[in-house]
């Protein structure tokens, strides 16, 4: 899914961590995925007004 988003011109931005299975259970990779979405946000909105 990711790839046809970016290929069809969406930005996306894609983060996998390797010590988790579907959805995040350790308190650093929550923290880290929270930063990135937030950072995001900003990066998204920053660009629609």
């Amino acid at each position: 899914m990711l790839k046809a988003l970016q290929d069809n011109g969406i930005k996306t931005e894609g983060h996998f961590y390797p010590d988790e299975h579907h959805g995040f259970r350790k308190a650093h990779n929550q923290a880290d995925a929270l930063e990135k979405e937030w950072r995001f946000y900003r990066e998204v909105l920053d660009q629609a007004v």
